[in-house]
């Protein structure tokens, strides 16, 4: 839940039209315009825009979809590079080769786990990150002439914390505190990426779509993330079925990207704020 839109940015090398590489973007990231001949660095390389579809903001933020036709000019210092987010979660999931017939929830494989419940327990592990990742921002925030932030140049990968809900949750239990649901994907999938991933579910609650990862019918871990299928309207019931969910189980929820932890009482203004963002 990141505090604005991102674009999907696919880079086709100009000498042999292939796609070379997918990245989601903040909008804030990307200029008005790739009309003028443009740098960008990516791979490790820097390479000028010889194409943009579409060429305007306008458009590639309504799309929120961007193709740039590139051309490799040389080798960028690592220094140079820059990351969108402060940090993920290391490692990801493991992966079946092939998904479940039906739909999947589909992420980023940056976003798995960046907006989660973690047992109480793990309280010092949690905090211990944090402190991790405000190094980040404060050694490596990259700001524009405007001082908006525009990315950073290096990035926290979360180790610590393997087991999210220590210990694991009842899966029926689970769902009695949850509000209606109103949709159940078959998993979760990367995008771009085969398959999905091992023993996942996901269901959309409205607004939020509540995922994670199950091991004989107990919750290992548990995330969420916005789901476009639905409005605001449902938005008071979801977060109260979250906030039961962390007050019988104990659970703290955490928002990693943004360095904090939301009171069980504070559900409903965070994810109004965030799904506004």
């Amino acid at each position: 839940m990141s505090d604005a839109p991102t674009v999907t940015v696919e880079f086709v090398d100009a000498e042999t039209g292939q796609t070379i590489g997918r990245s989601e973007m903040p909008a804030t990231t990307l200029p008005p315009s790739f009309a003028p001949r443009t740098t960008v660095d990516f791979d490790d390389a820097a390479w000028q825009v010889e194409g943009a579809d579409p060429v305007s903001s306008e458009e590639y933020l309504a799309r929120r979809h961007l193709v740039l036709t590139v051309r490799r000019l040389g080798a960028i210092n690592s220094e140079q590079i820059r990351y969108s987010l402060p940090t993920i979660c290391d490692p990801l999931p493991p992966m079946l080769p092939n998904a479940p017939s039906g739909e999947l929830l589909e992420l980023h494989e940056d976003d798995w786990r960046q907006v989660e419940l973690i047992s109480g327990t793990q309280a010092n592990a949690v905090m211990a990150d944090f402190e991790a990742i405000k190094r980040i921002y404060d050694g490596h925030g990259i700001s524009g002439p405007d001082g908006i932030l525009r990315g950073f140049g290096s990035i926290h990968l979360r180790e610590r914390i393997t087991e999210p809900l220590s210990p694991a949750l009842p899966g029926r239990q689970l769902r009695r505190l949850l509000p209606d649901i109103q949709h159940v994907y078959r998993g979760v999938g990367f995008r771009d990426t085969p398959g999905g991933v091992a023993g996942s579910f996901a269901l959309g609650l409205g607004p939020i779509a509540m995922y994670g990862v199950t091991d004989n019918e107990t919750v290992t871990t548990l995330a969420l993330h916005p789901d476009d299928r639905a409005t605001l309207g449902l938005l008071d019931s979801v977060a109260a079925g979250i906030t039961s969910v962390m007050r019988a189980f104990d659970l703290l929820f955490v928002d990693w990207c943004h360095c904090g932890t939301v009171d069980a009482d504070q559900v409903a203004d965070y994810l109004r704020a965030a799904l506004r963002a």
